[in-house]
C-alpha cells in the first residue's frame, strides 16, 4: 500500500484531497499528504490562499462519514488561513458544511472541550489540528510576541512556562500548544491572558490572592 500511495501525486489543493478520497481512511491519507506537499513545496502566502481557494467536492455525498470530512476540511481551511495569515474562503463558511452531531477525535472530552480552537466548535467538531507541518512559517502570525498572548505574557512578567501554567490553572501542554499556535486560549483563562499583558504589574497581587 505504502509502496503504490508513493508513486501517486499528492494532492496540491484541498479540492484534490476530496476529489480523491472515497472513505474516511483515505481522506486521512490524502491530507497527511497534502500536508507534505505544503511541507516540500511552500511558495509562500499566494500559493498556499491558492491551495485552499476552490471548494472541495462535498464528501458526504461519496462515503458514510464524508459529513465529517466535510466539516473538518472547512474548519481546517479557516483555521489555516488565520494562522497564516491569507483570507478566509467563503465556501468553508456553507452550513452543510457542519457536522449533523459533534464528533470527538479521541476519548479525552474535558479536554478537547476546552483546548479545540473556535472554527472547529462552530462546524460541530472537537479535535485539535495539526499545523505542525508548516514549521516557521507560522511565525508570520502566531511566532511573534504581539500576535502570541501566551508568549507575549511570559516575556513581559518574566514568567517561566511552568509558572505561567500554575498560575492559569492548565497544563504544561496546554501553554506550549498556546504558544507554538496550535490552540487558543479560552475562556477565563484567555481573559486573564489579555489582563496581564495590558497590566504585568497586576501578577504579583495575582500571586498572592
Amino acid at each position: 500500500m505504502s509502496a503504490n500511495r508513493s508513486r501517486i501525486s499528492r494532492p496540491g489543493t484541498l479540492a484534490d484531497v476530496a476529489q480523491n478520497s472515497s472513505s474516511l481512511e483515505e481522506f486521512g491519507y490524502n491530507l497527511r499528504d497534502w500536508q507534505h506537499e505544503i511541507r516540500d513545496k511552500w511558495r509562500g502566502k499566494e500559493d498556499f490562499a491558492r491551495r485552499i481557494r476552490t471548494a472541495p467536492t462535498l464528501l458526504q455525498e461519496k462515503f458514510p462519514e464524508g459529513n465529517i470530512a466535510d466539516a473538518y476540511l472547512a474548519a481546517y481551511a479557516l483555521w489555516l488561513a488565520d494562522r497564516i495569515g491569507v483570507p478566509r474562503v467563503q465556501w468553508a463558511k456553507e452550513e452543510k458544511r457542519k457536522a449533523r452531531s459533534p464528533w470527538f477525535s479521541g476519548f479525552k472530552r474535558a479536554s478537547l472541550l476546552r483546548d479545540t480552537p473556535a472554527h472547529f466548535i462552530e462546524r460541530n467538531l472537537f479535535t485539535i489540528p495539526d499545523a505542525s507541518f508548516l514549521g516557521r512559517k507560522l511565525s508570520w502570525t502566531n511566532g511573534s510576541d504581539e500576535n502570541n498572548l501566551a508568549r507575549s505574557v511570559r516575556n513581559k512578567t518574566r514568567l517561566p512556562q511552568e509558572g505561567l501554567a500554575q498560575l492559569l490553572g492548565v497544563g504544561l501542554g496546554t501553554i506550549r500548544n498556546w504558544e507554538q499556535g496550535r490552540i487558543e486560549p479560552k475562556g477565563a483563562a484567555a481573559t486573564l491572558l489579555r489582563l496581564l499583558d495590558k497590566r504585568p504589574e497586576l501578577l504579583e497581587e495575582l500571586k498572592h490572592a
